[in-house]
Parts: C-alpha cells; sequence; structure tokens
C-alpha cells in the first residue's frame, strides 16, 4: 500500500509537545531536500543581482 504524507508525522492526540512529535526518515529527508533547494535558489538569486 502507498502511503501518504500524512502518515508520515505522527502526533500524540494528548497535545502538541516536540517531543512527542515523531517524523519518519522519509519526512525528515523532504523537509532536508526543500532546504537544500531553497538555499540553492537564494544563492543563485544573490548572484544574478548583486
Amino acid at each position: 500500500m502507498k502511503t501518504t504524507f500524512w502518515n508520515w508525522v505522527d502526533v500524540s492526540p494528548d497535545g502538541f509537545s516536540l517531543g512527542k512529535v515523531q517524523i519518519s526518515w522519509r519526512a525528515l529527508m523532504v523537509l532536508a531536500g526543500a532546504f537544500v533547494l531553497a538555499f540553492c535558489a537564494t544563492v543563485v538569486v544573490l548572484l544574478m543581482f548583486p
């Protein structure tokens, strides 16, 4: 069965606490990839327009 995005992050029903949030390895890789892509895009824009 194909997993969906909302299955990657698990939040406890007792309330939001950073210690109770579990992020899967795949969700962590997606967040890291988005950060790297945004960083590279920012560098390219800043180099094009000094």
